[in-house]
């Protein structure tokens, strides 16, 4: 397995080394593990004070294999799989999503049923990309609101009155034991060059948003994560004005690119769910320490078969039309 080399263990002495192991499941469907990774860390505090998030962006409305050849293959069926995995591996997994979850064009049967799966899945915030907007303000009413949105810098004042509507919070804080994760979402207001924002859309700048981070109270077991849609040289300007040790999870430039900064770490997942980002990060007398993974979904990695099969049909019915 050619892609188990881009997952590099990080060995201890044998008196603090504590070993968790994640299962891939073979994609043969004989239900047997393909392979088994050891994740191997020092742990000089206790579990309680170590982090487990996942991150994924520029899922593009991706449901399963392409079909191209080429790895990793992408789609949710297989991201279900490696997410699930990870969650046995670590029941207390904060999951997240930095935007671009839908197509880029309008197709709302197949958008809906990727919000439906990102519902399955239980995520614990999602950002507004450009493409959450493709479908428009009342697809957004109906389907949307459902899930953990968060946005900074985004209004949506024609949604706001109606009950049960879209309506993402400013921030959301997540407890883990005696640790809690602050998250946030900002858009750049530069990632609309291809969507049309809807008219009534309000987008304070990201740098002025940022302002109202910096107001709210922190701590140092207060982990700081910002989910920002828009390209790297913003997202690298706006790391001057986070906590040291924030993470700044990028989406839409659908790069796979990781950049540790003097107060921050930056990372992009790349496009089409091709990579779930693992992250620990684990918390020392100086602040948080962040160690980050690509898992490539790979046809290594056997399909949900309940998600596979209901992509399935529902590309066959795309396929023959309304």
């Amino acid at each position: 397995m050619k892609w188990l080399s881009s997952l590099p263990s990080i060995f201890c002495p044998a008196a603090t080394r504590c070993v968790q192991f994640l299962p891939i499941l073979s994609a043969a469907g004989s239900g047997r593990f393909l392979c088994t990774l050891a994740l191997t860390g020092i742990f000089t505090l206790s579990s309680a004070q170590t982090l487990h998030l996942a991150y994924t962006a520029n899922i593009n409305g991706t449901l399963t294999d392409c079909g191209c050849g080429e790895e990793p293959v992408g789609g949710i069926d297989r991201l279900a799989t490696l997410i699930d995995s990870l969650r046995r591996a670590h029941p207390d997994l904060i999951l997240l999503d930095g935007g671009d979850l839908l197509r880029s064009y309008s197709l709302p049967r197949l958008n809906a049923f990727v919000l439906q799966w990102a519902a399955r899945m239980g995520y614990d915030a999602l950002n507004v990309g450009d493409q959450e907007l493709v479908e428009g303000m009342a697809f957004l009413a109906a389907q949307a609101h459902p899930l953990p949105w968060v946005s900074l810098n985004l209004q949506f004042p024609a949604l706001a009155a109606q009950t049960g509507s879209f309506r993402p919070r400013g921030e959301l804080t997540i407890t883990r034991d005696s640790a809690q994760v602050m998250v946030t979402g900002l858009t750049s207001p530069q990632a609309f060059s291809f969507i049309t924002p809807p008219p009534d859309l309000r987008m304070e700048p990201p740098q002025r948003a940022l302002l109202q981070l910096q107001a709210m109270p922190s701590g140092p077991r207060v982990l700081t994560v910002v989910l920002f849609h828009g390209d790297w040289p913003e997202a690298e300007a706006l790391a001057s004005q986070l906590p040291e040790g924030s993470l700044l999870l990028v989406a839409h430039s659908q790069q796979l690119r990781v950049k540790r900064l003097a107060r921050c770490t930056l990372l992009e997942p790349g496009p089409d769910a091709q990579y779930l980002t693992s992250i620990e990060a684990r918390f020392r007398k100086k602040g948080w320490e962040i160690h980050t993974r690509f898992l490539p979904v790979s046809r290594a990695i056997r399909p949900q078969k309940a998600i596979f099969e209901e992509a399935q049909r529902l590309l066959k019915q795309l396929k023959q039309g309304p």
